[in-house]
């Protein structure tokens, strides 16, 4: 039998779901389909492709080698499949469709606030949301519009700057009133600090914190949001974007983490999709705004 012949893309998605949920169980609740059709079907599947692509086990299943190459394949149809059906022209010229996005849970308020904004004026144009400390790849689709601190240089993606994010070292007024602040950066080391797990530790900020001595921390998240509570709640001192210190203590205000980049990037594909370029201009000027007055901040 000639592989992949009969391969069909549903018994692929089936394959995906399995790869994805770990079991037949949760891959057939998933897509609405009884265990033993999935378990059918995926059968069919290895029958038309000559190869054993899931091991059955009692705790679920695993997929092989060439399962997970199989499974890999069929990731790649399905987010360029999504990619095209998202550029088809809205009806009557108008923007719709469905846009993905993606940046760090710093930056969730400036996001929702700036898709509300948008939507009002595009009612059908809809958003998928992924809020990921990890680097989601735009270059492979699998998100349309990212908001970036690092540049990755990928030549398939346009990155568009934006104004940089001022920093400075803060603590709450309960931590100053009871522990006192720094009279110089020798004495940061004495305080507790609160940074980013050691998977985030190339941030300018941290590096900053690095060279100024702290070397333990008293607080580390992989979530921003819960860095900027943990301050809030006196834990310690920590470095943060000088438009959100409200409510805080500056802490030696002539000392300046270096100021933090901000891209936005998207697929040069993605940007030809006039709901994508009309959403990244959107959200460079409400950046841009923002980062000009007085009051308020996006996060990072």
């Amino acid at each position: 039998m000639d592989a992949n012949r009969d391969a069909r893309w549903d018994d692929l998605r089936l394959l995906l779901a399995v790869a994805r949920a770990g079991s037949f169980l949760a891959a057939g609740r998933e897509l609405g389909l009884a265990t033993s059709t999935v378990s059918r079907r995926l059968t069919v599947l290895e029958s038309s492709v000559d190869s054993l692509l899931i091991e059955r086990r009692v705790d679920g299943a695993r997929l092989t080698e060439a399962g997970r190459r199989l499974a890999a394949a069929a990731a790649d149809v399905e987010l360029a499949l999504g990619a095209r059906l998202r550029e088809l022209p809205g009806p009557a010229g108008r923007l719709a469709g469905v846009i993905r996005v993606t940046a760090g849970d710093g930056f969730s308020d400036f996001l929702a606030e700036s898709i509300a904004d948008f939507a009002e004026g595009h009612p059908e144009v809809s958003f998928d949301v992924m809020i990921d400390n990890r680097a989601v790849d735009l270059a492979r689709r699998e998100a349309d519009v990212g908001i970036r601190t690092l540049h990755g240089r990928e030549g398939s993606l346009v990155y568009l700057p934006l104004a940089p994010l001022a920093y400075g070292l803060f603590a709450s007024p309960a931590y100053a009133a009871r522990r006192g602040v720094p009279r110089s950066l020798r004495d940061l080391p004495r305080h507790p600090c609160i940074g980013l797990a050691a998977s985030l530790e190339r941030v300018p900020w941290m590096r900053w914190l690095r060279t100024h001595g702290v070397r333990r921390f008293a607080f580390r998240s992989t979530s921003f949001g819960a860095v900027l509570a943990a301050a809030r709640a006196g834990l310690g001192l920590a470095a943060l974007p000088e438009r959100m210190s409200t409510g805080l203590v500056r802490v030696l205000p002539r000392a300046r983490p270096d100021p933090l980049p901000v891209w936005l990037a998207a697929h040069v594909d993605a940007r030809r999709q006039p709901a994508v370029r009309a959403f990244v201009d959107h959200l460079a000027m409400r950046f841009r705004t923002l980062s000009s007055s007085p009051a308020g901040s996006p996060k990072s």
